[in-house]
C-alpha cells in the first residue's frame, strides 16, 4: 500500500469487487484517468453494474475491469485499469429503482485532495480562508 489514501480506499474497493454480484448493487468510480490498449482516458466517470463489468480485480496498484465503453457495441468489453492513486470518489446505491443519478449520500469515499490535485486552482481555492 502506497500511503493511508490507499488504506483506505482498498476494502471499499473490495465491497465493490464482492457487491458486483448482486444486480441491485450500482456502483460508480471517479478518476482523473483510466487505462485503455496502453492509452489515458482523461476524467473517469465509470459506472459498475452486474450487467456491464466484469472481471473486476485488485492488482498491487490497480483496479482492472471490463466495461463497454461503446453503447454501439454492447458485445464488446473493453479491459481498462485505473491506478488506486487516481481514485477519488466512489458512490454505491442498493435497489432496483437505481434512477441514474448517484447523491451525496451513496459515497462511500471521496477525496477532495486526490480530486484537487488535477486543478492546481481548485487547490488553491481550497486553502484559500473560508468568509
Amino acid at each position: 500500500m502506497a500511503n493511508s489514501e490507499t488504506a483506505q480506499l482498498l476494502p471499499i474497493l473490495q465491497q465493490v469487487a464482492t457487491g458486483l454480484a448482486d444486480p441491485a448493487n450500482h456502483y460508480m468510480l471517479q478518476a482523473h484517468w483510466y487505462e485503455h490498449e496502453g492509452q489515458r482516458v482523461l476524467f473517469a466517470a465509470v459506472y459498475l453494474h452486474h450487467d456491464c463489468a466484469w472481471n473486476f480485480e485488485l492488482g498491487p496498484d490497480a483496479v482492472a475491469v471490463d466495461v463497454l465503453l461503446d453503447r454501439r457495441h454492447l458485445d464488446r468489453r473493453s479491459r481498462i485499469s485505473i491506478p488506486y492513486a487516481e481514485i477519488y470518489g466512489v458512490q454505491h446505491y442498493a435497489g432496483a429503482d437505481f434512477g441514474g443519478t448517484f447523491l451525496d449520500r451513496h459515497t462511500l469515499y471521496f477525496s477532495i485532495e486526490k480530486m484537487a490535485s488535477l486543478t492546481p486552482r481548485l487547490k488553491e481555492l481550497l486553502k484559500a480562508p473560508q468568509a
